[in-house]
């Protein structure tokens, strides 16, 4: 039995190609750092605007050295005052829909490319204490023709939760991006 990783990489490849929908990485690196990746590679400027993670995707990705290359800024509106002074989302959006909701998040992120000139945003609002009957969260992203949203249940305690939706949020900003190069 060969343990060489030469002799495994037909399988890896072959796995990857299979896969590649919901394949992040075939190494072990954090996801915001492949994003980061995949941002650059495709000359794609990025910003956030985040509610219940409070700032936690903008730190994970300016850890990584060369962020400023494609990251132009984020926001943090935690309250419903603040989505509307800081990013114009609309009163009646949040009265008639909630501030943890598929309008707001799209309105939140499709404010937040505008205000950072960015060629693609994401959003995040949601509660991430666990409630009865069900937890959850909406993710926004945008770019200059297109806008999707995509509700996220949230199954832990309130760290966890914020652990997961941010690993979610990369997940989908990659899928974004895929689908957006196929077009």
């Amino acid at each position: 039995l060969q343990t060489n990783p030469e002799y495994l990489q037909p399988y890896v490849d072959d796995l990857s190609s299979r896969l590649d929908r919901w394949l992040m990485a075939t190494e072990d690196w954090e996801l915001s750092y492949i994003l980061f990746h995949w941002l650059r590679e495709h000359q794609c400027s990025f910003a956030l605007a985040e509610s219940c993670t409070g700032g936690l995707l903008s730190s994970q990705l300016t850890r990584h050295s060369g962020a400023s290359a494609i990251y132009k800024g984020g926001i943090v509106t935690y309250t419903s005052e603040s989505k509307i002074q800081w990013l114009g989302v609309t009163s009646k959006t949040l009265t008639e829909y909630g501030a943890v909701s598929r309008e707001t998040a799209l309105e939140m992120a499709t404010a937040c490319r505008e205000k950072f000139h960015a060629d693609l945003s994401l959003s995040v609002t949601g509660n991430l204490e666990p409630q009865d009957p069900e937890t959850f969260a909406w993710v926004g992203i945008a770019s200059a023709d297109r806008q999707e949203a995509f509700r996220v249940k949230l199954y832990y305690k309130r760290l966890k939760n914020a652990e997961y939706l941010s690993n979610t949020c990369w997940y989908l900003l990659k899928r974004f991006i895929q689908n957006r190069i196929k077009d």
